[in-house]
């Protein structure tokens, strides 16, 4: 790619990311991967301007999805923890929220019940104060499931009850 000889980390980092995109629409894990890495490299070589200080945290939440869909659940925790320095370092709760209802989700896939349950509640109680229902929503299934993976039925069928309301006001 020419444009990481010519020393345009920038643009080469758009041009990865682009390309991991394409590598995870054709199920191309791996490839993926190997992009978003490639990318988070060349972006981490600019001086990201105002408008860029997401740019970080997606890749990383692209490169963790692929990870987790390769199985590779510890790799995609690792960019998890990444994730969720990014969003203390910049302050950002709907950040931190989403981090961590991904991050539930991958300690489910480990058996990690009660730690799921635990960044779950998180992120809900997160959801709940910065008073997004698309947060709260993802945080509210996210515990369902633990509760549910964990065979806490009654507590798991109640937070899907009581994801219904949520559901339908988002239309």
């Amino acid at each position: 790619f020419h444009r990481e000889a010519s020393g345009e980390a920038g643009k080469a980092a758009v041009y990865w990311e682009r390309i991991g995109d394409r590598a995870t629409s054709m199920w191309a894990h791996r490839d993926a991967v190997s992009s978003y890495t490639r990318a988070l490299r060349h972006w981490r070589a600019t001086s990201p301007k105002p408008d860029q200080t997401g740019t970080n945290f997606e890749l990383l939440g692209k490169r963790a999805s692929a990870w987790e869909l390769l199985g590779e659940i510890e790799r995609g925790e690792g960019d998890i923890r990444e994730m969720l320095e990014v969003a203390s370092e910049q302050r950002n709760g709907s950040r931190r929220c989403h981090a961590l209802t991904f991050q539930s989700r991958l300690l489910l896939r480990r058996g990690h019940y009660q730690q799921a349950i635990q960044r779950a509640r998180e992120a809900l109680a997160l959801a709940q104060d910065l008073r997004d229902l698309p947060l709260e929503a993802r945080a509210r299934e996210a515990l369902a499931l633990s509760f549910y993976r964990s065979s806490s039925d009654e507590e798991a069928r109640r937070l899907f009850l009581e994801l219904v309301p949520v559901l339908e006001s988002l239309g």
